[in-house]
């Protein structure tokens, strides 16, 4: 089943950018302490 270019596509882009920057905060606190 694939998806169909929907404007919910846009919301999974958001999802994504989120996850990427949560894992980018968590190297940053690891670097930190």
């Amino acid at each position: 089943m694939h998806r169909q270019p929907t404007p919910n596509t846009r919301q999974a882009d958001r999802d994504h950018v989120e996850s990427v920057l949560s894992q980018l905060l968590e190297r940053w606190i690891e670097r930190d302490y």
